[in-house]
Formats: structure tokens, sequence, C-alpha cells
């Protein structure tokens, strides 16, 4: 494999790639929209502005929001829509966020919302938004009552994720990757181990079922659900495996009813290392060990 790896996402009229390498956004040029004048890009304060593709041709407008979860709200979108409103983009122009989960989040919930939608691309650099957010157009804000229950799935245009920031990523957003890519492990039933992180990461992105159609991995979060033995029942704030032979949902249950009701005290990659802490001594004890 080289150092870069492109995944095609094929969802018909809404399909589009997933560029994986270093110096992957240089690839964001080619994922914007034809038409497009205007963009946006959308970004976090402590964001290496070398991370920040260059669009020539293109009237570009920078908007920053704040770190944190308390950033992660509708008040951060009116400000972003009223920006974009200032700018003078349009529905035929495009959002570009780039930074981690958070970004990917807000950028994308932004773009959903404004003109009832413009096309998004997300350049990801942290680990987790690599795997997780900036993939399958999930986005989303916080409220009062709990996380991410305001927002809407809109996929992105394409999806840049930049290698290169990992090198300089904290220690606990790589854990959190880390133990969100543990899922893919034990969902997939492969040992990615051995693979180069680069090839881990699209490998991650690339997993399709049994019938090569795109499937998301974790349900709660989905778009599309997919169940080929047995059902799943969704009740509130939990899932249930009922009588299914694909026990690989049942990692599902946990981080799901964990979020809604620590909100914002843990981070997601720890949630799922959490998780798995107690589904291995609830299967030890299924076991008899």
């Amino acid at each position: 494999m080289g150092d870069m790896i492109d995944v095609p996402v094929d969802l018909g009229d809404r399909s589009y790639l997933v560029a994986v390498g270093h110096g992957a956004r240089s690839r964001v040029a080619s994922m914007l929209p034809k038409g497009a004048k205007r963009v946006a890009i959308v970004t976090q304060v402590g964001i290496p502005s070398e991370y920040l593709p260059h669009l020539d041709g293109y009237a570009v407008t920078h908007h920053v929001i704040g770190n944190g979860e308390t950033h992660k709200s509708l008040s951060t979108i009116e400000k972003l829509c009223s920006e974009f409103a200032q700018a003078g983009l349009t529905r035929a122009d495009v959002v570009v966020g780039v930074g981690g989960g958070m970004v990917t989040d807000v950028a994308g919930f932004a773009a959903a919302s404004y003109h009832r939608g413009i096309a998004v691309v997300h350049v990801a650099t942290t680990l987790l938004a690599m795997i997780d957010a900036a993939i399958g157009g999930k986005t989303g804000v916080n409220i009062a009552e709990g996380k991410n229950l305001v927002g809407a799935f809109w996929q992105p245009h394409g999806v840049a994720c930049e290698m290169d920031a990992l090198a300089t990523l904290p220690e606990r957003e790589m854990r959190c990757g880390l133990g969100e890519m543990a899922k893919y492990h034990f969902i997939a039933r492969e040992d990615f181990t051995t693979l180069p992180l680069l090839e881990r990461v699209a490998r991650c992105v690339e997993i399709t079922d049994e019938n090569g159609s795109w499937r998301y991995r974790f349900v709660y979060d989905s778009e599309f659900v997919t169940v080929e033995k047995g059902s799943i029942t969704i009740n509130g704030t939990s899932l249930t495996v009922v009588d299914s032979e694909d026990q690989s949902f049942a990692v599902c249950i946990i981080p799901y009813t964990y979020e809604h009701t620590n909100f914002h005290s843990l981070a997601v990659g720890d949630e799922v290392n959490l998780e798995f802490d107690i589904i291995g001594k609830y299967v030890a004890r299924l076991m008899n060990r």
C-alpha cells in the first residue's frame, strides 16, 4: 500500500470518496461540488493552520468554534449559519470542516441546516473522527437534556483523513480512537493489529456486509439498520439484541446508555474501553470463569 488509500462509500446518488493518507487534505479541492464558488472552512481553536486546505479559485472564509462540549450547541449552529449568510454562501456552495469529531458534528449539522442543506466536506484530524465521526453522515449538537439529541443525517461530499495530524495528537485522543477501533476488530472478526495504522484506518472505513453493500457498524447512530440474523428492538435510550445469532450487536447497548446518563463525563473512546471491560466480565460470568 502507498501513502494514500481511496475508499469509495457506495450510497447511490449520495456516494462519496474517503481519502486516507499523509497529505490527504490536498484532495479536498477535488471533492468540492461542481458549481461551488464559496467555501466556508469551519475549524476549532488549536487546529494547526497547515491542516487547512488551500483552495485556489474559491472565495474562502474561516469560521472558528470554541473547544469543549459546551460549544457543541445550537447557539454555535446559529452563529455559524449567520456567518455563512454574511459571507454570501448559497445552496451551490460548500462547508469544509477541519478537525476532530466535534468539528465534523457541528460543521455537518450547520451545513445540513443552512439553506435546508448545502454540501459539506470533512478533513478529519483525529483518529476517532477518521473512523467514526466524519464517516456516515452523523451530525448533531448537545442540549441540556443530553448529548447529540439534536442533529441530522447529512452525508458528506467527501472525507480526507489527514494522517499527518496523528503525530501531534494528545495521548488521550489517540487512546479514544484506538478504543473505537477495537469495535471494528470485534465486529468484523478480523485482526487489524498486523496492519500499518494507515491501512487500519482505511479498513475501518471500508467494512461492508457480506453482500458488499454499505453498512454502518453501530446501530444506535446509524442511518440504516441491518441485522441479518435476528432482530433489534430499539427502546428509548437502550438497545436490546433479540434472539440474534449476531452477538456483535451487543456492543451497542452499553455506550449509548452510558452516554445519556453521564452526558459529558467521558470521551467516546473511553466509553468504548469501559464497555469492553463490562462485556468481558459479563461473558466471563456466562462461561463460569
